[in-house]
């Protein structure tokens, strides 16, 4: 007989208990109004940014001139075998690229200008010659005052951006944004 009883009471309580819960009211949290009453109305969403032409244009031309100067930096560590930096300069030009093309142009103009910077270290390592006409301009020394410092910039990289520094002698540079 026990052995019948037993199930017999597993299923009833759990007939029980799952009626309970169909029945039972839904809970709400406290203030949200009566079932029948409709959800509260949604924020706007947020704006866009409003557009700088001039921002855009500076941040451009930026990552243009830094893509000739990682293009300088790769055959001079071609040449001089020495590479340490080179592919974190790499890593910096396309993660300016990346925010450029979702219109973080501040952010876009600030890890350019840090892929500039190790490029011009990796041209004195080698021996190679930097270009006055590729040196910071007027515009971008403006840009560099309120640029965060080098060590957060580059931990906005990700360490999987970044292969080994002789292998980035063979990236291909993209000139054109």
């Amino acid at each position: 007989m026990q052995k019948r009883l037993i199930p017999w009471l597993l299923a009833t309580s759990l007939a029980a208990g799952s009626l309970g819960v169909w029945a039972a009211p839904a809970q709400r949290p406290p203030g949200s109004g009566p079932p029948h009453s409709r959800p509260p109305a949604q924020a706007a969403p947020a704006r866009p940014a409003p557009k700088n032409d001039r921002l855009e244009a500076d941040a451009r031309r930026v990552i243009q001139r830094t893509a000739l100067v990682l293009t300088q930096a790769q055959q001079a560590a071609g040449r001089g075998r020495r590479y340490q930096g080179l592919a974190r300069a790499i890593a910096h030009q396309q993660l300016a690229r990346q925010l450029f093309g979702r219109g973080a142009y501040r952010d876009a103009i600030n890890h350019s200008l840090r892929a500039r910077d190790l490029a011009f270290g990796i041209l004195r390592e080698n021996a190679g010659k930097i270009r006055a006409d590729l040196r910071w301009n007027e515009a971008e020394q403006g840009y560099a005052k309120e640029r965060p410092a080098d060590a957060e910039l580059d931990r906005g990289l990700e360490p999987s951006q970044m292969g080994p520094d002789r292998d980035a002698v063979h990236i291909r540079i993209e000139l054109n944004i």
